[in-house]
C-alpha cells in the first residue's frame, strides 16, 4: 500500500481579534499520498489557503494560533524548530501563492528570485542556477525566456507573473506542491500548459499535489479526491467523480449547481447559493451552512454535524439525505 506521505489532523488555526477570536481553520484533517492530487474547494474565507500557509509555517504567530498535527515523512510541521521547517520549505513542500505580485519582490529582478532557490536547496552554481531558472520559464510559456528573465516583476503581466511564481515553486521537484489557484490569471491555453506540466512533474517524481481552486472543470481534470470547505471545517470529501455524480451534502450540491453548463438549454438561469459565508468571529449555532441551505431542519440550527461515512466511500456533514429530501423554494438572509 503507498504510504502516507502527508498527514493532517485536527487542524486548528485562530486569530484573536479585538471583535473576537476567528477560527478560519476548525479541526480540518487530511492525508495525501505520493502521486496523489488532492483538491481543496469552497468559497472565499472558508480556510483553504490558511490551513496550507499554516503547514508551512508562514500564520504569523500572533495573532495566529495553530494546533493539531501535520505529519510529513513522519515528522510534525507545526512543532517543527524554524531551521528545520526552512529548509523543508520550498524543497520538499513548494507553494504557488494566490497574488504573484505581492509574492514577488519588486526590488529583485526575475533571475535573482528564480535562481535563489535552486542555489539555497539544490547547490546550483550561479551558472548552473540561471540556466536552470530559463529553462523552467520556458516551460511554463515565457517568451525569450533569456531576456525576460533579468526584468523585474512590474515588467511583466499578472498572469506572466503567475508563471513566474508556478516556475520558482516547480524548480526543485518538491514532494508536495500546494497550487493556490495557480491558473486563476491565465488565458486557456497557458492554462491547460501549465496543467499538463503539474501532471508532467507528478508523473516523473510521484509528486503529491494539493490543489486550491474555484475552478471545478480543474478539480474535474486534475484530482483523485476532493474536500469541500465551508467556514473553517470540511463539509464533505469524496473522490472526483462520487462527488460530482453524487454530491451528498447541501453546500457541495449548491456550488455544482451554480455552475454555467455547456448542454442546458438557451435561458437557462444559474442558481447560485443564497446568502453570505458567515461571520468566522460570530458562527451561528449548529451547522454554519444553515441558514443558507434549503435542506436545513430544527436539528441544523443546534448540533453542528459531524462527517458521517458515506456508503460509496466519501464522508459528509450533514443530517438531511440531499437525494431524497425536496428543497424550500427560499432561504432566508
Amino acid at each position: 500500500m503507498p504510504h502516507k506521505l502527508l498527514q493532517v489532523s485536527d487542524l486548528k488555526v485562530e486569530f484573536r481579534t479585538d471583535d473576537g477570536v476567528v477560527r478560519a481553520v476548525d479541526g480540518v484533517s487530511f492525508e495525501i499520498e505520493p502521486g496523489q492530487t488532492l483538491g481543496l474547494v469552497g468559497e472565499s474565507g472558508s480556510g483553504k489557503s490558511v490551513s496550507n500557509l499554516a503547514l508551512l509555517g508562514l500564520v504569523p504567530r500572533p495573532p495566529g494560533y495553530v494546533s493539531g498535527r501535520a505529519l510529513f515523512r513522519g515528522a510534525d510541521l507545526l512543532t517543527m524548530p524554524q531551521k528545520q521547517i526552512t529548509a523543508i520549505r520550498g524543497r520538499r513542500i513548494a507553494m504557488i501563492f494566490q497574488d504573484p505580485m505581492t509574492s514577488l519582490n519588486p526590488f529583485l529582478t526575475v533571475a535573482d528570485q528564480l535562481t535563489e532557490v535552486t542555489r539555497r536547496h539544490l547547490g546550483h552554481t550561479p551558472r548552473q542556477a540561471l540556466d536552470h531558472a530559463v529553462d523552467m520559464l520556458t516551460r511554463v510559456g515565457i517568451a525569450s525566456p533569456e531576456r525576460r528573465i533579468f526584468d523585474y516583476p512590474h515588467q511583466f503581466s499578472g498572469g506572466m507573473r503567475q508563471r513566474v511564481m508556478i516556475a520558482m515553486a516547480l524548480s526543485c521537484k518538491p514532494d508536495v506542491l500546494i497550487a493556490d489557484e495557480p491558473t486563476t490569471a491565465l488565458d486557456v491555453t497557458v492554462q491547460a500548459q501549465i496543467l499538463d506540466l503539474m501532471r508532467e512533474l507528478q508523473r516523473a517524481e510521484g509528486t503529491a499535489i494539493i490543489l486550491i481552486t474555484h475552478d471545478m472543470g480543474v478539480i474535474a481534470a486534475m484530482c483523485h479526491r476532493v474536500h469541500v470547505m465551508y467556514a473553517g471545517r470540511i463539509v464533505e470529501e469524496a473522490p472526483v467523480g462520487q462527488l460530482f455524480a453524487v454530491p451528498r451534502h447541501p453546500y457541495t450540491l449548491g456550488l455544482l449547481k451554480s455552475i454555467p453548463r455547456v448542454d442546458e438549454p438557451p435561458g437557462t438561469q444559474l442558481n447560485p447559493i443564497a446568502g453570505q459565508p458567515p461571520d468566522l468571529a460570530h458562527l451561528p449555532p449548529g451547522c454554519a451552512f444553515a441558514p443558507r441551505c434549503p435542506y436545513s431542519i430544527a436539528r441544523c440550527t443546534q448540533e453542528v454535524p459531524p462527517l458521517f461515512d458515506a456508503p460509496d466511500g466519501g464522508r459528509f456533514a450533514c443530517f438531511v439525505d440531499v437525494r431524497t429530501t425536496a428543497p424550500r423554494e427560499a432561504v432566508c438572509e
